[in-house]
This record gives structure tokens, sequence and C-alpha cells, in this order.
């Protein structure tokens, strides 16, 4: 608005010869001062009779009521026809360019969850290979810490996916924590104790699974459904892979 404030007070006229097909244009100039405007375009409308928006600009300005013919009108009216079609084309413009954005999001997204499984995978195999990493008895390890092979990283991902707040994901995290040192402090015999707290730890670790994929106590009853639907297609899943390498093995 000011660059036209500007221009106006420059030369009026200039400014509406040149964007004399500027709709847009044009009508930024007459509402930074009608009356300059109004004086300056009847005095170069004669050099713009030919020009369909010139005319439909005259009907517009004209304060002496004169009725125009049919063929002005129609000829306004297409001018008119054609500046709204330039403002749709210049809106579907900024729609696609919108759209392209959040395709260009989209594969952002999908490439940020690749990169989280992939690392999510690369943790689950170290915590499986520890016993070879650190020369642990592989029986006593795997027995009281298989759970932390699984349950941490899935709770890693659906953290990351469900945009877990600190908060939650820090008391998931120390959950899991106090799991792990609990189990691994256990004498190293074998009795009921034992062996119960390892069953018990697995729904424990099931249980704080659940919690990281809800995301909130908000959604708990929302998606607690839709967590127990997973469990049931990641069971049968899981079934069909065993099957099949049995099969072919």
């Amino acid at each position: 608005m000011e660059r036209a404030d500007i221009k106006l007070n420059v030369n009026m006229r200039k400014e509406i010869l040149e964007h004399q097909n500027e709709a847009g244009y044009l009508e930024m100039l007459y509402r930074s001062n009608k009356t300059q405007f109004k004086k300056e375009f009847l005095q170069v409308y004669p050099d713009l009779s030919n020009n369909p928006l010139a005319e439909f600009w005259y009907e517009r300005l004209s304060d002496e009521g004169i009725v125009i013919s049919d063929k002005s009108k129609v000829k306004s009216e297409e001018g008119i026809v054609k500046s709204d079609e330039r403002i749709v084309k210049s809106e579907e413009g900024i729609v696609k360019s919108e759209e392209g954005i959040v395709k260009s999001e989209e594969r952002i997204v999908k490439s940020e969850g690749l990169l989280v499984v992939v690392v999510a995978s690369i943790v689950a195999a170290i915590i499986a290979k520890l016993p070879a990493i650190l020369g642990l008895a592989e029986e006593a390890f795997y027995v009281r810490n298989v759970g932390f092979i699984v349950f941490p990283v899935l709770a890693g991902y659906f953290a990351w996916k469900n945009k877990v707040s600190r908060l939650n994901i820090s008391i998931i995290g120390l959950v899991f924590l106090l799991c792990a040192i609990f189990i691994n402090l256990l004498p190293d015999v074998e009795s009921d104790v034992t062996t119960l707290s390892c069953i018990h730890l697995l729904l424990l670790l099931w249980a704080v699974l659940g919690f990281a994929f809800v995301g909130s106590i908000k959604s708990l009853h929302e998606k607690r459904l839709a967590y127990l639907k997973f469990n049931g297609d990641l069971g049968i899943m899981s079934g069909l892979l065993l099957i099949a390498g049995v099969v072919l093995s």
C-alpha cells in the first residue's frame, strides 16, 4: 500500500495506463486515493475505450448515470470474468504449492520413521548380543532379560510416533531401568521367586509398552482396544512367520 501511495503522488495517470489490464492493481490504486483516481481515470478513459476492464471502471466511476450499451456491458463482464479466472488460477497455484509442501513433509516423516526403525533394530540386536559382548552366561541372561530385547525398542518407536511428552518418556524409561536392575539383582539360583518374577516382569513390560502406545492417560480409553488389536495382529503375523520358517527349513 505504501508503494502505491508513493506512485500515486508522482503520477496516478501513468500508473493507470501501465496497469490498465490488472484489475487487482487498479482496485488498490482506487482504494488508496479514490478522488484522484477517479479524476485521472476519466481523463485517460478515451485512450482506453477498447479495454473491457476500463469500460467497467468507467461505469463504476461515472456520476452522470449514463446507461451503456449491452455490448459494453458484455465486454465489461468478460473483463471481470477474466480477472476472476486469473484470481482463481492464482489460488489454485497456492493450493498446489501447499499440497506439495504437505507431500514433502510426509516424505520426511516416512524417512524419519525408517531411520527410527533401523536404529531400534540395531539397539535390539546389541541387547541380544550382550552375553557375547560382556561374556555373560547366555541362559541366565536370556531368561531374565528376554523382555528387554523387544519391549523397550517398541516402546521407543511408539513414543516417537505418538509424540509422547518428555515427562511420560522419562517415566517409561525409569520403569524399564528399575525393572532391569531388579530382575538382574535377584540371586542366581533357581527358585519359584525368580521364576514368578520373570513371568510377571514380562506382563509389566507389556503394560509399559501399552502406555507408550496410547501416548497419555487421557487417550487410555480411546486407544486401549487399538492396543489389544495390535497385539492380536502381531501374534497372528508372528505365528505365520514361525510356521513359514518351520516349513521352509
